[in-house]
């Protein structure tokens, strides 16, 4: 998974690209997400 967005106004928007089964990528917007058995690193960077 990679992904880049913005947060504004206390929402987030973010574009994600997914590697699926099948040698396959999925795109779009992420809605919400749950972690099990994997880990994800997110960094915030401010602009100014």
């Amino acid at each position: 998974m990679t992904g880049s967005g913005e947060i504004r106004n206390g929402h987030s928007h973010v574009h994600v690209v997914l590697g699926v089964e099948g040698d396959r990528a999925i795109a779009g917007h992420l809605h919400e997400a749950v972690i099990g058995t994997h880990f994800a690193r997110v960094y915030v960077i401010p602009v100014t």
